[in-house]
């Protein structure tokens, strides 16, 4: 679900949201200014009703939600992402899957925490390490693309957020070095071998 758009701070419910409007009208901001900034980093942003289906009131009740539905319901919402195997539900399903598998459950609750590609702007990346093990979490929030180099001669692709990208258009070899390439908003999972 995204942000829901305010039009007036009388849709707000949050007493901390209109009490940052009133101090950003105090600063000297006009009203929608303050409206946007207060709107921003509301709490009502995710307290707006579960976004079920694109029926009425998003599916979320026969009644009158006490917040405003947010006006993207009918087409962000739970009915449409379990329909979509590329649809961001699917992935976090596929996501907690592979975290909660027999085969990786001990290396991410236990294995070393290990920040990797720090150097490197746009990128959030760590791997987790645990009895010769290691597997890498890799994200590119930069806007164009990233090349690092992995730790490791060979990779095994485990999961990613684009359905398009294999292990062969994601990992390459150079020279002696193995090297994943990320597209802006790519994030994989992968295995790691000596």
């Amino acid at each position: 679900m995204t942000n829901c758009p305010f039009h007036s701070i009388e849709e707000f419910d949050d007493i901390s949201t209109k009490d940052q409007y009133r101090v950003a009208l105090e600063a000297g901001l006009s009203e929608e200014e303050a409206l946007q900034a207060a709107a921003r980093f509301s709490r009502d942003n995710s307290r707006t009703p579960m976004q079920w289906s694109s029926g009425a009131n998003a599916g979320f009740t026969a009644g009158t939600p006490w917040l405003k539905v947010n006006p993207n319901y009918t087409s962000v919402n739970v009915q449409d992402e379990e329909n979509d195997e590329d649809s961001v539900l699917c992935y976090y399903r596929r996501l907690i899957a592979l975290r909660k598998s027999d085969e990786y459950r001990e290396i991410f609750t236990y294995g070393e925490f290990i920040p990797a590609f720090e150097e490197l702007d746009g990128i959030f990346a760590f791997s987790r390490s645990l009895n010769g093990r290691q597997v890498m979490v890799a994200a590119n929030f930069a806007q164009e693309q990233r090349t690092p180099l992995l730790p490791g001669q060979n990779a095994k692709l485990l999961l990613s957020n684009d359905s398009g990208l294999t292990e062969s258009k994601l990992l390459s070899k150079q020279t002696e070095a193995l090297q994943i390439t990320l597209n802006p908003c790519d994030c994989a999972v992968f295995e790691l071998f000596p």
